[in-house]
């Protein structure tokens, strides 16, 4: 992760580890492989997904910020919601006995 961390990233990586009950701490998540530490099931992660694609989607300066762009269609925040869960999300628990 960038030694800055910015703000709107900042909300976006303290939304995460709420979700998992995780105290946010900046200088963990400058630590190589941060996002492994932690875990969350499919329905968490889907529930962040649904979080992140909205707040990129209603505010434009997290769109500038993050991805240097004024506007993005809906679909355009689903794609970047995607690869920022594929790249930084917690790992995901599964259960192998299904």
């Amino acid at each position: 992760m960038k030694e800055h961390i910015s703000f709107h990233l900042d909300v976006i990586l303290n939304t995460m580890c709420m979700m998992v009950d995780v105290k946010y701490d900046r200088e963990m998540m400058k630590k190589d492989d941060w996002y492994m530490k932690h875990q969350w099931d499919m329905e968490t992660e889907n529930k962040f997904k649904d979080w992140l694609i909205n707040y990129i989607h209603k505010i434009p300066q997290a769109q500038q910020e993050l991805y240097s762009r004024r506007y993005m269609k809906k679909k355009d925040c689903e794609l970047a919601a995607n690869m920022f869960i594929l790249n930084y999300g917690w790992k995901t628990k599964q259960d192998w006995r299904d």
